[in-house]
């Protein structure tokens, strides 16, 4: 029983060598823009580094996507100018449901895939009541 209690776990983080996974190519990403798996049919806005898209499978009606036109694994890993860009869609985006009367949430889903990620920010809307009851839980 004393043994149990002593046996070292090992953690990803005692590894010293850094796990690089190599960048899928654009065709095996469905959210790179230049990727021919894209499905044009749902982006809404193209700018300069990010662009919006309408969810394939939405939570709520008006589920938006915005994404990175490059291939990056999560929005922290951004550029300062493809960060920009996107806090301005999410600005824009917050605009248009508050006219609505309804507040706006925004989540990132990271997933490691086989064959790689890209990130992409989920802005689905909600109700002012409901956002406001869930805070005071």
């Amino acid at each position: 029983m004393m043994s149990l209690f002593l046996t070292r776990f090992s953690h990803s983080l005692d590894n010293a060598r850094p796990i690089r996974t190599p960048r899928p190519p654009p065709e095996a990403c469905w959210f790179c823009l230049s990727s021919p798996s894209i499905d044009t049919h749902l982006v809404v806005s193209v700018g300069d580094h990010c662009y919006c898209a309408i969810a394939k499978g939405p939570l709520v009606d008006s589920h938006i996507l915005i994404l990175p036109i490059e291939h990056h694994p999560s929005t922290i890993s951004l550029p300062a100018d493809a960060e920009s860009e996107l806090q301005r869609y999410k600005d824009a985006l917050q605009k248009c449901f508050k006219t609505q009367g309804k507040a706006t949430v925004f989540f990132e889903r990271y997933l490691q895939l086989r064959a790689g990620t890209h990130a992409h920010l989920q802005v689905i809307h909600t109700s002012w009541h409901l956002t406001f009851s869930s805070s005071r839980m």
